[in-house]
C-alpha cells in the first residue's frame, strides 16, 4: 500500500513523508505548530551553529594562530563559519560585556571661565557645543555619551579594519590579493575580541588597574605572532614591518575615535 504524500507548505508540492526535507524546495519537514524549542533551535543553527562549524572555528582560531586563515584561503572553508560572521557573532559580545562597564571611560572637561563662556557663544556652532558639553557633565549625559560611543564605534570597526588591511597588504609581502589581508585582519580582530571580553570580564569582578597594562600587552602579542606566522617572516623582520604598521594603525584609529567622539558628542 502506497505511503500517504503530504503536501509541503512552502512550494505546494506532495512528497512522502519520510523525507526531512523538501525535494523540490529544501524547506525542512517540520510540524506546522511551531513551538518554542523549535525557534531556539532555528536561532542556534541560523547564528551560531554551535554543534560544529563556530565551535571548530573558535578551537583553530584561539589554539592556531594563523592557521585558521591559512586553511580558509586555501580552500578549506566548508567546516568553518565565515570571517565576517565570526567577526559579528565574537563583536556582538565583546560589545555587550563592555557595555555592562560604563566607567571603562573617564571624561574630564573643565568648562568654567567667562572668556571661555563668551568665545564658544559667539556663534551658532559655538553655541551648539557649549551646549552639548553642559550636557556631558551631568552623570546622565555621561552615561549616554559612553552608550553612544560604543554603538559608534562598533560601527566604525567596519571602516578600522578594512583600512588595516590596507596597511597591512602595503607593508607585508606574500598574499597577492588585498582580501586575503582582510581576512588575516578580520581573523586577527576576532581573537583580540575574544581576549579584551574574557580581560573585561575579569575587571569586572576585580576592578583591578594592571588589567589596561594586560590588554596593551595581549594585543602586542597576539599581533606579532599571527603576523610573523601568517606572512612567514623573521622576528626582527616582523617587528620592523610591525613597528611601522603599528604607527599608521594607530593614525587611522586616532582619527576614527575623534570622529566618533565628535559624533557621539553632537548626537546628544
Amino acid at each position: 500500500m502506497p505511503k500517504t504524500q503530504i503536501q509541503c507548505p512552502n512550494c505546494g508540492n506532495s512528497f512522502d513523508p519520510d523525507f526531512n526535507y523538501c525535494p523540490y524546495c529544501g524547506q525542512e519537514n517540520k510540524p506546522l505548530d511551531l513551538r518554542l524549542k523549535h525557534l531556539i533551535r532555528e536561532f542556534l543553527s541560523a547564528n551560531f551553529n554551535l554543534d560544529s562549524k563556530l565551535l571548530i572555528t573558535l578551537r583553530l582560531l584561539i589554539f592556531h594562530p594563523a592557521k585558521l586563515t591559512q586553511d580558509y584561503l586555501s580552500g578549506k572553508r566548508q567546516k568553518y563559519i565565515t570571517p565576517v560572521r565570526l567577526y559579528l557573532i565574537i563583536s556582538l559580545f565583546y560589545f555587550l560585556v563592555l557595555s555592562l562597564n560604563p566607567s571603562s571611560i573617564s571624561i574630564n572637561i573643565k568648562t568654567t571661565g567667562n572668556e571661555v563662556n563668551k568665545e564658544l557663544t559667539n556663534s551658532q556652532l559655538g553655541k551648539t557645543i557649549w551646549k552639548k558639553v553642559t550636557i556631558l557633565q551631568t552623570p546622565r549625559g555621561k552615561k549616554l555619551f559612553w552608550q553612544k560611543m560604543q554603538n559608534n564605534f562598533s560601527a566604525a570597526m567596519f571602516l578600522f579594519i578594512p583600512l588595516t588591511a590596507l596597511v597591512l597588504s602595503l607593508l607585508f609581502p606574500g598574499p597577492p590579493y588585498y582580501a586575503w589581508h582582510l581576512v588575516f585582519t578580520i581573523h586577527l580582530q576576532s581573537l583580540i575580541f575574544i581576549t579584551l571580553t574574557l580581560l573585561n570580564i575579569i575587571f569586572l569582578v576585580t576592578r583591578s588597574d594592571w588589567i589596561t597594562f594586560v590588554k596593551l600587552l595581549t594585543v602586542l602579542d597576539l599581533s606579532f605572532i599571527w603576523l610573523k606566522k601568517f606572512y612567514r617572516l623573521t622576528t626582527a623582520g616582523t617587528l620592523l614591518r610591525m613597528s611601522v604598521a603599528g604607527a599608521l594603525i594607530m593614525i587611522i584609529y586616532g582619527f576614527i575615535a575623534s570622529a566618533v567622539s565628535v559624533l557621539s558628542l553632537m548626537s546628544l
